[in-house]
């Protein structure tokens, strides 16, 4: 029924349909899912670990000039339980008065745990560069971060104190990046780009010594201290686009 032109005639209709199908894909508007993680490229700080998971969900429409996108997602910063250093702490001015000393490392534990976690909105511009794109762009949201801590402290002779609670930090932040979009396939993709993650921490500041030759509480001096923070970091996020 077929000559032998017809397998030809075939292949050359599969892939000028498939040019096709690639050019409507690579203009007009496209959505995807995107999974991260990421590596924090400084000192860490807060009390809170080197990586970050997070996901979105991703809208974008495609020019001859580039690729413009926005992107709803979920960033968290977890932290792992840590012991606060007590020889440093402050001592009250009565605690002071009365003789008393900084809080007895043997005998004193001071347990931490911080974590922040970040909704936000990602615009980015990618422009395409040989087979990869160049990326850029802000992601804002609202980081809030919060610190979990309990205590008993002690100089083994004037005082003893007890605390435990949550400090807690909110702020609007806005967190740049820059990097590279590698295609994997059609639908898939691979961004590699620097993060300058931006929060808000927490921490709680204990003034030992504010009642002396008692057992518990003693926090009438203590405060929560706040710092903005903008940490460098390497990231590399999944891209499946449907």
């Amino acid at each position: 029924m077929f000559d032998r032109g017809m397998p030809g005639v075939t292949l050359g209709l599969v892939l000028v349909a498939s040019g096709v199908v690639a050019q409507a894909q690579e203009s007009g508007w496209s959505s995807g899912l995107k999974v991260r993680t990421a590596l924090q490229a400084a000192s860490r700080k807060d009390g809170l670990g080197a990586m970050t998971l997070g996901f979105g969900l991703e809208v974008g429409y495609a020019v001859p000039a580039g690729r413009m996108s926005a992107e709803l997602g979920f960033m968290t910063k977890p932290g792992s339980q840590r012991r606060a250093d007590v020889g440093g702490m402050a001592v009250s001015p009565e605690g002071l008065a009365a003789g008393a000393g900084a809080p007895a490392s043997e005998i004193s534990v001071d347990s931490r745990k911080g974590q922040v976690d970040i909704l936000g909105l990602r615009l980015a511009y990618e422009k395409p560069l040989g087979g990869l794109a160049l990326r850029c762009g802000v992601q804002l949201g609202t980081s809030q971060f919060r610190q979990e801590y309990i205590a008993d402290v002690s100089d083994g002779a004037t005082y003893r104190d007890t605390y435990n609670g949550v400090a807690k930090a909110s702020r609007f932040t806005v967190s740049p990046f820059l990097g590279v979009t590698l295609p994997l396939g059609i639908d898939q993709a691979l961004e590699i780009q620097a993060l300058g993650l931006s929060y808000q921490s927490a921490n709680y500041v204990h003034v030992a010594g504010t009642e002396l030759n008692g057992d518990g509480g003693h926090t009438r001096l203590d405060s929560v201290q706040k710092v903005n923070r903008l940490v460098p970091h390497l990231e590399l996020t999944y891209v499946f686009r449907f």
